[in-house]
């Protein structure tokens, strides 16, 4: 397979995250678009195995696997918890959403200026955001989901090391 075809191969699965995050954001049932979230997590989980198999690393493709997590694991579960209950808190539930979706957007940017280890700085992304889609489905309390948002926001910028898998 020719070098430009595996690059494009890797990022297909890259724009499939992103596609399913937008989904998400759009759908107005609200199982659905936690489902969308969850394929996504999939997706997320494939494009850098894939571009790790296919030899086809780069720069672009980290940046554009980036602002997908960002769209997918960080707007997407803040769109579904602020449509299932914090759109009736008023100011206040625009603190968590805010908060949640900035400590993704920066845990992202630190990462990607990170040296690659056997472990990440703060909690994956990915990680929080395939949480707070999973426990909507058990709960819309709009003080659980706020200090669940609040709690994932800090471990995103922590600098607890979470090993990968």
């Amino acid at each position: 397979m020719s070098s430009p075809a595996k690059f494009f191969l890797a990022q297909i699965v890259t724009f499939i995250n992103l596609s399913l995050g937008i989904l998400s954001i759009i759908s107005s049932d609200m199982k659905s678009a936690v489902l969308f979230i969850l394929a996504a997590a999939l997706a997320d989980r494939m494009d850098g195995k894939i571009a790790r198999k296919l030899n086809c690393e780069s720069n672009f493709g980290r940046e554009l696997d980036s602002l997908s997590d960002l769209v997918s694991f960080g707007v997407a579960p803040a769109v579904v918890v602020w449509r299932l209950s914090l759109n009736f808190a008023g100011f206040w539930g625009y603190i968590p959403i805010m908060l949640f979706v900035t400590a993704g957007a920066f845990r992202l940017a630190r990462f990607n200026l990170s040296k690659s280890s056997e472990s990440f700085l703060g909690m994956p992304i990915t990680i929080a955001g395939s949480l707070v889609a999973f426990i909507t489905f058990f709960t819309s309390n709009n003080i659980f989901l706020s200090i669940l948002l609040i709690i994932l926001s800090f471990l995103m910028i922590s600098s607890i090391k979470f090993k990968k898998i």
